[in-house]
């Protein structure tokens, strides 16, 4: 009996020390039902959740739920989108990411749950890279993106990759070789237009 009374403290003060302060920013939310709250909000990705606060009263929203978030983040000096994405599969799971870029090719990111308040750009979150309604991991960049993008841009998008000296292989580059592909459809639909 006292073993197990030792265990349950024991798990208490575990919890009570890795329990990390909620993070408040000023923002939006756009529910599914396209309705919009204003307030503080809180987006708890490891649980794919956000906390929304508003005079004094808290509710929580889990992914199925929201449609975007929004903020204004001060310490990085960046305005922050979020979305909410279903994932097919068995179960229905919906997830808050991150969009980090948009386009005909878009990269979202997850923080990692280890990371803490202040993760690093380069290891702090998981990358992936959202086409034709795939969610894929960063990693795969160079096998299941990359010849795709190729075959449709050709000589453009390897000159401007041997311009700028980029390594399909690297995760940065590999966002960097993305933003130039969105720029290039996006300019190809802009001349289609006149």
């Amino acid at each position: 009996m006292k073993q197990y009374i030792l265990f349950c403290l024991l798990l208490i003060n575990l919890t009570f020390i890795s329990a990390k302060p909620v993070l408040w920013h000023e923002g939006s939310l756009v529910l599914k039902t396209k309705e919009v709250l204003v307030g503080e909000i809180s987006i708890e990705s490891e649980y794919d959740l956000i906390l929304h606060r508003n005079n004094g009263k808290v509710n929580v929203y889990p992914a199925h739920k929201i449609h975007a978030a929004y903020f204004y983040d001060e310490e990085s000096n960046i305005n922050r989108k979020f979305i909410s994405l279903k994932e097919a599969g068995l179960f229905n799971h919906h997830q808050l990411l991150e969009i980090v870029l948009r386009g005909e090719v878009s990269i979202y990111r997850k923080q990692k749950s280890w990371t803490g308040n202040s993760p690093s750009d380069a290891d702090g979150y998981h990358y992936f890279i959202y086409q034709h309604d795939q969610l894929i991991d960063l990693f795969k960049f160079r096998s299941q993106v990359y010849p795709l993008l190729i075959e449709e841009t050709g000589n453009m998008l390897t000159t401007f990759m041997n311009e700028n000296r980029l390594n399909p292989n690297s995760s940065a580059d590999a966002i960097t070789i993305i933003g130039f592909y969105n720029s290039l459809k996006k300019e190809d639909q802009l001349l289609a237009r006149h």
